[in-house]
């Protein structure tokens, strides 16, 4: 039914579906290799201060709507 609504197939349907988790399976992986140089660079970018941002400290401090 959920293919039909979508014009497809039901091959089409199911291959699109699994390319997408797949996807998403590759993108949240959390080991990642590096040389020694890249490593280095990512080290330096994640020990840089955060910059500061006003928008989104403000952002931060707002209440939720559900809260």
């Amino acid at each position: 039914m959920a293919a039909s609504l979508l014009s497809k197939s039901r091959t089409d349907f199911v291959l699109d579906a699994a390319c997408r988790e797949a996807e998403e399976v590759l993108l949240d992986q959390r080991l990642f290799v590096l040389d020694e140089e890249r490593f280095s660079a990512f080290i330096d970018a994640m020990e840089k201060p955060v910059a500061s941002n006003e928008r989104l400290h403000a952002l931060l401090d707002k209440k939720s709507p559900w809260e």
